[in-house]
């Protein structure tokens, strides 16, 4: 059954209703300066604290600096880190000798085919690939599909786990599913309310899980 990640979240109720509703993974925008739905380091801890052991949790950063990121995840203690920017390959790497017990998600932003070799790159090191898109300054969350084509070719050709982002919602994210064929599906913007970008509307998200878990 495809994995559900469930990214943006910005209070604990949201994310005990992910939960409940049947999210695998709950992302939080912890270091990401400028993002929508960011939570600065105090509230992920408070956030964290009330949600350890309830699902993995991943803290989503732009940080590129192996020393920094293991400081962010020992503060907040992440199951997870999501890293969104590019970095150099021996910085995941020390990342994963001084955490060896944190599991590592790396952002492919697709925007052609040069994704795939970063994809393969990448995946020497990451437990997890998450192939999104991106709009200008945005790295990710952007609402905008990225390549189907492409991902599916990442999916095919890497050898780690891939979820699939970018525009994701309930309407198409089993098309998406069918044509990509990954591990699993990430969700942010899809799932929140029209009125309040930092919110989940239940709706919404209950829908969404429930037809990425039909496949």
């Amino acid at each position: 059954m495809v994995k559900v990640k469930i990214c943006g979240v910005t209070n604990a109720e949201d994310g005990f209703a992910a939960i409940n509703a049947g999210a695998d993974y709950l992302g939080f925008v912890v270091e990401i300066f400028g993002a929508e739905r960011l939570v600065d380091r105090a509230e992920a801890k408070e956030l964290f604290d009330q949600l350890h052991g309830s699902a993995p949790l991943v803290a989503l950063t732009d940080l590129a600096d192996a020393g920094e990121i293991e400081s962010l995840c020992n503060f907040v203690r992440a199951d997870a880190v999501q890293l969104v920017k590019p970095l150099p390959l021996k910085e995941l790497h020390e990342l994963k000798l001084l955490l060896p017990s944190l599991k590592v998600f790396k952002t492919v932003h697709v925007k052609d085919e040069s994704a795939l070799a970063e994809a393969k790159r990448f995946g020497q090191e990451a437990d997890f690939l998450v192939l999104d898109s991106s709009s200008g300054r945005k790295l990710g969350g952007t609402g905008k599909k990225a390549d189907w084509k492409i991902c599916k070719k990442i999916v095919e050709e890497c050898s780690k786990p891939v979820f699939l982002a970018g525009g994701l919602t309930s309407e198409n994210v089993v098309k998406a599913i069918r044509q990509v064929k990954p591990f699993g599906v990430d969700v942010s913007s899809g799932v929140k309310m029209q009125n309040n970008k930092r919110k989940i509307d239940l709706n919404k998200l209950k829908r969404f899980i429930e037809e990425a878990k039909s496949q």
